[in-house]
């Protein structure tokens, strides 16, 4: 699950992880997305913006794109619910293939803020 998730590495690591969604949208995927997720750009996706917190301070700034049939299961949880790949895996999905990456920058304004 570490592999998929943040939430479920941050878990294993005994940090008491909770999140915030800050947004999550029905967008056309960027080329970049659309590529990753074998797709043709403009497709639509669910993008979500969030932030992991550990032991109640921030931490990630985490970023995720789903395909639409996947991400319309996203839409339809709880609000609250913190491992959303643990969620998805309930619902039946299955995750034969993903594609992470981890990018370091320096916090702009925004961000700061956010963590």
């Amino acid at each position: 699950m570490s592999i998929l998730s943040n939430f479920a590495w941050m878990k294993e690591h005994d940090l008491n992880p909770t999140s915030k969604i800050l947004w999550m949208a029905r967008r056309p995927a960027p080329a970049h997305v659309a590529a990753a997720l074998g797709m043709k750009p403009d497709d639509p996706i669910i993008f979500i913006s969030r932030v992991l917190f550990a032991e109640s301070r921030p931490l990630i700034l985490e970023r995720q794109y789903f395909p639409l049939e996947v991400g319309m299961h996203v839409l339809a949880m709880e609000p609250d619910t913190d491992d959303i790949h643990e969620e998805l895996i309930r619902e039946g999905i299955n995750f034969d293939s993903c594609r992470r990456s981890i990018e370091f920058v320096q916090a702009d304004e925004e961000m700061a803020r956010l963590l």
